[in-house]
């Protein structure tokens, strides 16, 4: 099995096989346990952003400092 870094856009716009190595096939996130979280995690760290951003004129062009 060979191993690489990849960006997105090598998973998901070259021509390849994918194979999931048989330790990780039964592994399944649960969704109070994995999920939950994770998802409480990125609205933390996205939603000050997205209320800055959503206060400055339209046309501006300044990125968020959260």
């Amino acid at each position: 099995m060979e191993t690489n870094v990849r960006t997105p856009l090598d998973v998901f716009n070259l021509p390849q096989h994918l194979v999931v190595p048989l330790f990780q096939r039964p592994y399944v996130w649960d969704e109070t346990e994995q999920w939950l979280p994770l998802w409480q995690d990125v609205r933390r760290l996205a939603e000050p952003c997205a209320s800055e951003l959503s206060e400055t004129p339209p046309l501006s062009s300044f990125p968020c400092t959260g």
